[in-house]
């Protein structure tokens, strides 16, 4: 897992989750990861994240 911030307040924008490996990146070395923007997160746990996403929330990084 990764986390996306603004360098200029500190301020947390996403956070990056595993996604799908996908032939060519695995070849390249590539990471691949689902970037979830950190307004539309509800509540982190353990084991699980919640969020509610909207059509066009999601970026594959």
């Amino acid at each position: 897992m990764d986390i996306e911030f603004d360098a200029r307040d500190g301020r947390v924008e996403a956070i990056v989750v595993p996604g799908e490996w996908k032939v060519g990146s695995l070849i390249r070395g590539e990471k691949c990861g689902i970037v979830i923007p950190w307004h539309r997160i509800c509540k982190i746990g353990e084991h699980v994240i919640l969020v509610q996403l909207e059509p066009g929330d999601l970026l594959e990084d």
